[in-house]
């Protein structure tokens, strides 16, 4: 196949960003790191750019020269007309492979996850209207209800979705061609199986969590927080979401604590950790790990010789507890009403 790109040096000012990439969080601390590499090294790869000047792949390079304040940079002009389709697996496969040389930040895994369903539906709908000219196939009848003429306005129709409504188009697709889709995404792009179906678990999250991790909230909470009973799972994402939680950590304790005791849990819940001073963390911490010692190991399975110990230590831990109590009756009186 002809290589149909040329390297070019071009005025910054005639560079053109494209609104429908795929990424749509950049990281200031991100790009300033970038910039400061770029004026030490300079570009270890070049942006890449259509006829028209429109960025295909390098947005972050290119906002990173702006900064540095150069008005020029080296661009690989690609004169091949690209399909919306090649297009977007392209910007996807050097945000999710960090190709380009200049250890690219990751994209945010909530705008990796909507540019695979944008990824999915432009190949669906490929498809449908390769089964069937001018109209889709049964599999796809979400395609054929919103009458798109060809693939350009698709394009241009899920790339400013929003959130549900993408969501509703990519789950019109049913799971038998999405699974098939997938495994082809994948075979092109080099990207593991795993790897993009566990991105695209996130549209499956409630409106709340994908808004949270685009702000950047780390998804592992939420994957944390999907092991929890289906009672108290969505709590936990509420309070993931208000920022209730400073480490996954916390997430994991209170994950654990919903599986072995329920009702521990909902009080555990209750807690306004972040508004916590640390004294009282301490306290509230001390007794969570208390009672999931005591509900994990009953006195009945604690050997023998050992059962005077314990009692003995819960003696004296149960005095402790009445004296402190005794000396805030009032609160407690407040508490129990």
């Amino acid at each position: 196949m002809e290589d149909t790109r040329t390297k070019n040096t071009v005025l910054i000012e005639d560079i053109k960003p494209d609104p429908a990439q795929p990424r749509k969080q950049f990281t200031e601390k991100h790009i300033s790191e970038l910039a400061t590499s770029i004026l030490t090294e300079g570009f270890i790869s070049p942006i890449e750019c259509d006829s028209d000047m429109k960025i295909i792949v390098g947005e972050c390079r290119y906002r990173a020269a702006k900064q540095a304040g150069l008005t020029e940079i080296p661009v690989i002009i690609n004169s091949t007309p690209l399909t919306p389709y090649e297009r977007l697996r392209r910007q996807i496969s050097e945000n999710m492979m960090q190709s380009g040389g200049d250890k690219t930040e990751m994209m945010n895994p909530a705008d990796t996850a909507k540019g695979l369903a944008r990824l999915l539906i432009l190949k669906a709908y490929k498809k449908s209207k390769d089964v069937q000219p001018g109209g889709a196939s049964s599999e796809t009848d979400g395609f054929d209800s919103l009458k798109f003429k060809d693939d350009i306005r698709l394009y241009q129709a899920i790339s400013s979705y929003n959130n549900k409504e993408l969501t509703e188009i990519y789950n019109s697709i049913s799971h038998e061609t999405r699974y098939g889709l997938i495994k082809e995404v994948c075979e092109e792009t080099g990207i593991s199986d795993n790897k993009v179906r566990e991105l695209l678990d996130i549209l499956d999250q409630p409106e709340f969590v994908i808004v949270d991790i685009q702000a950047g909230r780390p998804r592992t909470y939420y994957r944390e927080a999907d092991t929890a009973p289906e009672g108290i799972k969505e709590k936990i994402k509420e309070k993931i979401a208000a920022g209730d939680y400073g480490s996954r950590g916390e997430v994991t304790q209170d994950v654990k604590i919903a599986k072995i005791s329920p009702d521990l849990a909902v009080f555990e819940l209750e807690r306004q950790k972040a508004k916590e001073s640390t004294k009282t963390n301490r306290i509230l911490n001390g007794i969570v790990h208390l009672a999931l010692a005591l509900e994990g190991q009953p006195l009945e399975s604690v050997e023998t010789r050992e059962v005077p110990i314990v009692i003995r230590q819960l003696q004296y831990i149960k005095k402790e507890i009445e004296t402190y109590l005794s000396k805030g009756s009032v609160f407690v009186g407040e508490v129990q009403k």
